[in-house]
C-alpha cells in the first residue's frame, strides 16, 4: 500500500475526482454567462420602457407634465394644453401609479408614422391668460397630421405662416357652432375680408377692437384663422380678417378718393360714402399719408348711446321707428336682453333697410369703439359753428352762439383745462342743474390769460332759442345734449381754435 501524505489524504477528501470537478466548475461558469446575456441583452430589447414617451402634437393626459420651452397653459374650450414660444416638445414623464407587482400596460404615445424633417421643426404658438379675448390671410395647412387626444381634439400637427408656425388647437364644432350663432347677422356669410400683418403687441382682442370695433368679437377672429382663442400672436405673421366692420387705408401719392373708392367697393359712385365716413370738408384736398377709414359695404355700427331704445335707434337711423324689430333680431341678442351703453350694434343694410335709409351714416367716432383717438375743436364765430376733429377727421359740427357786442368770444389757441357738470352761476349766484342757470347742464373751461379756467368756456344753456346768435358774455353756448357730447368725450387738454 502507497503511502499518502496527510496534506494529500486531505485534498482527496475534498477533490475525490479531478475531471468531475472541473466539469462542475465549466457548467457554472456557462450558466453565469448566459443569464448574463440574457439579462443584459435579450430581455431588455423586448423590454418597453415607462418612464418616457415622445409627443407628437398630441395633448398630454393629466398623467403626464409636457417638458417644453416656455410657459405651458391650458385651452379653455377643449382643455388641450399647449406651451408658450416653444421650440420643440421633448419627452413628457408618466406618473407610474401601478400597485407593486402589477405590470403596467405600455403607455407610450407613438408619434405619427412618416414624420417629415419639416413636421419636427414645427414652433408651438403660446397661451396668453390675460385673454377675457386686424385682415389677415393664413395660408393652408401642409401635409397636416392630426392624432388622437384624451380630449378627442384633433389637433393639426403643422400650420405654415410666414416667419412664425402654430400648432393650434382647433374649436370644437359645437364651440364653432356657439360662436358663430351668437353674432349678429352680418356674420353669417363672407362679404369681403383683408389680410393684416401683425405688429408687435398687438393681440386677438386688439385686432377686433380695431377691425369690427369690438374687442369681445375675438373669438371669431380666432375662429377663422383656425387659431386657440387664447393665442399670443407672432410679430410679421399675417391673419385673415374676414368681414370687417372697416378698413384702414393710408393715401398714397397719386390716389384720389375715386381711385380709393374702385379699389375698395369696385365701384366708384360710392365716393359719398368715404366722404361722409371720413368727414372730408374739402374733396379735391386729399393729403398723401393720411389715413381713411373704408366702411363695410351694407353695414352700419352703432353703439349705443345713454337714453337708447330700439325705436329711437330705428328713428335716428331710417326716419321711423318700424324698424326697430328688424334691427333688434339682426343681433341675436337673447329676447330678455336689455340694451346697455357701449353696445355694439351690426345692422345689416338689406333691401328693406335701404329703401328706408334716408341719410348716409354719421362719421365713425373711433373712441366710442374703443380705438386711439385724439381730438381738437375750431369755433367759427361768424358761421355760428364748432367743428370736433378726431385725429384729424371732421366728425361733428355742432351749432352755437357767441359773445354780443363788446363782449366778443376771444380769438385765439387754447386748451380746455376744467370740467364741470351742473355748474354753479356764480355772477347770479344760481346753483347748478337749476332750469335758470344760463350755464346749462355742462361747463368746460378754457386757459385764457388771465383766468383760471371759470370765466371763458363752452357751456350748456336754458334758452335753446339764444343758438346762432352774439348773445353770450363771451363764452361759447351750445344745446345741452351738444355740449353733454363733448363732455363726455373730451380730455382735459384738448386743443380749441376760437377764429
Amino acid at each position: 500500500m502507497k503511502n499518502i501524505s496527510k496534506d494529500t489524504e486531505q485534498a482527496a477528501l475534498f477533490f475525490p475526482n479531478k475531471p468531475i470537478f472541473f466539469g462542475l466548475i465549466g457548467a457554472l461558469v456557462l450558466i453565469a454567462i448566459v443569464v448574463f446575456v440574457y439579462f443584459s441583452f435579450i430581455e431588455k430589447s423586448y423590454r418597453l420602457p415607462r418612464d418616457t414617451a415622445v409627443l407628437a402634437g398630441t395633448s398630454p393626459s393629466p398623467e403626464t407634465s409636457a417638458k417644453v420651452e416656455g410657459t405651458s397653459a391650458t385651452h379653455p374650450a377643449s382643455g388641450f394644453e399647449y406651451s408658450a414660444n416653444a421650440t420643440h416638445v421633448e419627452t413628457a414623464s408618466f406618473m407610474d401609479s401601478t400597485p407593486e407587482g402589477v405590470n403596467a400596460p405600455d403607455q407610450r404615445i407613438a408619434p405619427p408614422t412618416e414624420q417629415t424633417s419639416n413636421d419636427k421643426e414645427q414652433t408651438a404658438n403660446t397661451a396668453n391668460k390675460n385673454l377675457p379675448a386686424h385682415g389677415a390671410q393664413t395660408t393652408s395647412p401642409t401635409k397636416t397630421k392630426t392624432v388622437s387626444t384624451p380630449q378627442s381634439v384633433q389637433v393639426p400637427q403643422t400650420l405654415n405662416t410666414p416667419q412664425s408656425t402654430y400648432v393650434p388647437a382647433v374649436i370644437q364644432d359645437a364651440k364653432q357652432k356657439t360662436i358663430l350663432l351668437s353674432l349678429p347677422t352680418w356674420f353669417d356669410s363672407e362679404h369681403w375680408e383683408t389680410i393684416h400683418i401683425v405688429e408687435p403687441g398687438e393681440t386677438l382682442f386688439s385686432l377686433a377692437q380695431k377691425y369690427y370695433g369690438d374687442g369681445r368679437l375675438y373669438p371669431y377672429l380666432a375662429l377663422k384663422n383656425n387659431l386657440s382663442e387664447a393665442s399670443v400672436l407672432k410679430s410679421g405673421i399675417q391673419l385673415k380678417i374676414v368681414n370687417p366692420a372697416f378698413l384702414w387705408h393710408k393715401v398714397q401719392s397719386g390716389e384720389t378718393l375715386y381711385s380709393i373708392t374702385k379699389q375698395f367697393y369696385g365701384d366708384g359712385k360710392l365716393v359719398q360714402r368715404l366722404i361722409e365716413a371720413n368727414g372730408i370738408e374739402d374733396v379735391s384736398m386729399l393729403p398723401a399719408g393720411s389715413e381713411l377709414i373704408i366702411p363695410a359695404p351694407d353695414l352700419i355700427v352703432y353703439v349705443v348711446k345713454p337714453g337708447d331704445t330700439w325705436m329711437r335707434i330705428s328713428e335716428r337711423l331710417f326716419g321711423s321707428k318700424a324698424y326697430a324689430d328688424a334691427i333688434m333680431k339682426q343681433q341675436r341678442f337673447p329676447n330678455d336682453y336689455t340694451l346697455k351703453v357701449g353696445d355694439t350694434l351690426f345692422i345689416t343694410i338689406d333691401e328693406t333697410l335701404s329703401v328706408a335709409l334716408k341719410k348716409q351714416p354719421e362719421p365713425i367716432v373711433l373712441s366710442e369703439l374703443g380705438l386711439p383717438s385724439t381730438y381738437r375743436l375750431v369755433a367759427e364765430r361768424s358761421a355760428y359753428l364748432l367743428k370736433v376733429y378726431e385725429n384729424d377727421r371732421l366728425i361733428k359740427v355742432f351749432p352755437i352762439a357767441v359773445g354780443r357786442l363788446g363782449d366778443e368770444t376771444p380769438e385765439g389757441q387754447y386748451k380746455i383745462i376744467t370740467k364741470l357738470e351742473k355748474p354753479y352761476y356764480r355772477a347770479k349766484k344760481i346753483a347748478g342743474g337749476d332750469p335758470q342757470n344760463p350755464l346749462g347742464s355742462h361747463w368746460l373751461g378754457l386757459d385764457v390769460p388771465g383766468t383760471d379756467g371759470s370765466i371763458y368756456g363752452l357751456h350748456g344753456t336754458n334758452d335753446p332759442g339764444s343758438i346762432g346768435k352774439n348773445v353770450s358774455a363771451g363764452c361759447i353756448r351750445l344745446y345741452n345734449e351738444d355740449i353733454k357730447w363733448l363732455y363726455d368725450h373730451l380730455p382735459l387738454g384738448t386743443d380749441v381754435t376760437i377764429r
